[in-house]
């Protein structure tokens, strides 16, 4: 089978499927014995009880009656609704299919191609459709329905759906603001509208997300943490430095572009021997999702300045709307603060920390940034076509130009796993030990595969990649295997067997586990040892 992307984060869908064939159940009982397995099936069997209970309901219940390839079904089905929706709402505008490519296929939708809730951006254009025939006069049947459509976005995918939901806010006051700059008039409806529309959101997300509120804030210390898992999502203050933007990612392609990749490794080498503080947390998992393509940017301000220059006081209102909402959004990105000459200088990232610490990435706004930037750049040509400002084949001629070189800019390679055979230890370890054995995979790289492979073994991996507690940290566990103390650490621990993958850090290793009274060879294979832990 093909993965796209390798086994990330997506793995656990991957698996769920070989797991469950019945929705919400583990149909190996068994493994819910294992601390580790409890934990990261805890969503896919109890969706209400997380915080995008929607998005956890629709993927359990299809991989459920699925199997290991419903995922890439899924993907797919998630990519073609990206672009339906996104060309839904820009065939409106002149080149619609041109603005629907660019962000349909940006940088943002290659870094999370395999992450489904983040990278279901369809929310946005079809926010921005609800939300545009929400202008006007107060009226209760639109408000509620775009309080519903917020509130509905947020419990599928808590990211983009809190982002809409800051969109919302930060677009309706900028609205507000720009009319009353370029056109000398308040209209109270707005305000009506934002707040008769966050009243239905809140009330609705409270409700819906009530198991979750009483199980994680309003129960005991103790009942709040499962598993060994604490889970109250907070984040530490340093990593709203790591996972935010920095002004020149918005200018540097990934360093994974084939075509300009080497280029940006450089420049940020260079930036980096500065040794200021924000120089050297670039993550190109993350932040290369914030390039948008140079031409596109370029060609987005010649655009915009010809409307100002010319356009009519209508045309500047919506502009300048969608513009200060994309300069707020980008100020939001940013580090809590930065300084200069020793001096600290906050960002309206910091606000975001203290009112909302369980959304660290704050890189991500990056889709909603790029989806403003488009309609930014959809209503200034709509502008220069119906007033005669451009040759239209002129314009046309540059547009595609344009569309080609950002599609160019802003690919991001995604790695094509081929997983077809386990290893065999894996078959043997089924065949030949009791089904409440528990077992320890070292080196660390091959855990994720020994996750994949659980049907197979259907043995408690201890060693689960990623899997941390306020007493247990995978990573560590597995790299101290190597040393005597760490051996102790598996006996310790309770486990059984000890698979050891053949690779040149693991040779002496096995050397150490022949000499040592506490491990026994059962078998060695064409790519592994098997030992029992006395």
């Amino acid at each position: 089978m093909k993965i796209f992307g390798g086994l990330d984060d997506q793995i656990i869908l991957l698996i769920w499927s070989k797991l469950s064939h019945k929705p919400f159940v583990l149909s190996e009982s068994h493994l819910l014995k294992c601390q580790g397995y409890g934990a990261i099936f805890q969503g896919l069997m109890h969706p209400f009880d997380t915080t995008r209970p929607l998005h956890e309901l629709m993927v359990s219940f299809l991989l459920s009656l699925g199997n290991v390839r419903t995922f890439n079904v899924i993907l797919f089905v998630v990519l073609l609704l990206n672009f339906v929706l996104s060309f839904s709402y820009f065939k409106k505008y002149k080149f619609g299919l041109i603005y629907s490519l660019i962000f349909s296929l940006s940088s943002y939708m290659w870094v999370h191609l395999v992450h489904l809730s983040l990278l279901s951006i369809w929310l946005i254009p079809l926010f921005m459709s609800l939300y545009e025939r929400l202008w006007g006069k107060f009226e209760v049947r639109k408000i509620l329905i775009m309080g519903l459509y917020i509130s509905l976005a947020v419990l599928f995918s808590n990211y983009l759906g809190f982002f809409v939901l800051v969109l919302f806010v930060v677009l309706t006051l900028s609205r507000i603001l720009a009319e009353r700059i370029f056109l000398k008039e308040f209209k109270i409806s707005h305000v009506e509208n934002l707040a008769g529309t966050l009243l239905i959101s809140f009330v609705a997300v409270v409700l819906i997300l009530s198991p979750y509120l009483q199980s994680t804030y309003l129960s005991s210390k103790e009942r709040s943490v499962q598993f060994g898992l604490d889970r109250k999502m907070t984040r530490t203050y340093e990593d709203f430095f790591y996972f935010s933007s920095r002004p020149w990612y918005f200018f540097l392609p990934s360093v994974k572009n084939p075509v300009f990749g080497m280029y940006s490794q450089r420049i940020y080498d260079r930036i980096e021997e500065t040794n200021y503080f924000l120089a050297d947390d670039y993550q190109w998992s993350e932040h290369s999702a914030n390039y948008f393509g140079l031409a596109l940017l370029i060609f987005s301000v010649y655009v915009f300045i010809l409307v100002f220059l010319k356009g009519n006081n209508n045309a500047k209102t919506d502009l300048a709307s969608l513009l200060i909402t994309l300069a707020v959004l980008v100020s939001v990105m940013m580090p809590p603060y930065f300084t200069v000459s020793g001096v600290k200088i906050f960002t309206p990232g910091f606000l975001v920390y203290r009112l909302f610490p369980m959304f660290r990435s704050t890189v991500r706004l990056s889709i909603i940034v790029l989806f403003c930037l488009l309609v930014s750049l959809a209503k200034g040509v709509e502008y220069i076509c119906a007033n005669g400002l451009l040759n239209l084949k002129l314009l046309r001629t540059v547009l595609i130009f344009v569309a080609v070189f950002t599609l160019v800019e802003t690919y991001v390679p995604v790695d094509v796993l081929e997983l077809n055979e386990p290893s065999q230890v894996y078959k043997y370890i089924n065949d030949n030990t009791d089904l409440t054995a528990v077992i320890a995979v070292y080196p660390y790289q091959e855990t994720r595969e020994a996750l994949y492979w659980i049907d197979i073994h259907r043995r408690c991996l201890i060693n689960i990649r990623g899997l941390r507690t306020s007493s247990f940290n995978s990573e560590t566990f597995t790299h101290n295997i190597s040393s005597e103390e760490g051996r102790l650490d598996l006996v310790a621990a309770g486990v059984d067997y000890l698979v050891v993958m053949k690779y040149p850090e693991s040779q002496k290793l096995a050397a150490d586990l022949d000499a040592d009274p506490n491990f026994s060879l059962v078998i060695e294979l064409e790519d592994s040892y098997l030992y029992e832990i006395k």
